[in-house]
């Protein structure tokens, strides 16, 4: 059996390769396209059943195969290539942007959905303190007649310095339109469409 460097299998045929192109590149824009889709589209039978055996809440967005419980199977393998290759996980996530709707399938504390990112990690001792760890975005507030209100519910009352993280929370809140008869979306920021 001959051998030949992968290099040279990969090449065009034009070059005088088998024109079989980037094996890691394809893999990587196959699984971009799995998350892709295992978020947007919620409706395809094989998400609900994913995230049925997952004990994922169907509805939740979980951008790149960030997990919403525990892990096993098909959503396990997922998962785990993006844990392995944490700049690709990376790529994607910065890719895909989180377009607030009605708020019900974003998690508050724990999604990339502001671009001051992940609000538990910014506000640290904030999410320490919030009885709401697991809310979504519609969970942490109300409608009063026309204006949406934050709401949040703390284990203990806060202290002064706790006070100045929430107050600069809520400096950054107030520039969210929470839109009570739209949906969350997602969408892909390198394409002008916003689709993968």
């Amino acid at each position: 059996m001959a051998c030949v460097k992968w290099d040279v299998i990969q090449r065009p045929r034009s070059l005088g390769g088998l024109g079989v192109g980037d094996v890691e590149l394809k893999n990587l824009a196959l699984l971009f396209k799995w998350w892709w889709r295992f978020d947007k589209e919620e409706c395809l039978l094989w998400s609900r059943v994913v995230k049925s055996c997952n004990t994922m809440e169907v509805g939740l967005m979980s951008v790149g195969g960030v997990s919403c419980g525990r892990d096993s199977g098909v959503r396990s393998d997922i998962v785990a290539a993006g844990k392995g290759n944490v700049d690709m996980l990376n790529l994607f996530q910065t890719s895909v942007e989180m377009i607030v709707g009605n708020g019900g399938r974003v998690r508050f504390w724990h999604e990339c959905w502001l671009k001051e990112g992940v609000l538990k990690n910014r506000f640290s001792r904030l999410f320490a303190l919030s009885n709401d760890k697991d809310y979504t975005v519609k969970d942490c507030g109300v409608w009063n007649g026309l204006t949406w209100v934050w709401t949040f519910t703390w284990r203990r009352s806060r202290r002064g310095w706790e006070d100045d993280s929430l107050k600069e929370l809520m400096d950054i809140l107030a520039h969210v339109g929470v839109r009570c008869n739209e949906e969350d979306s997602l969408r892909w920021t390198p394409c002008s469409s916003g689709e993968y």
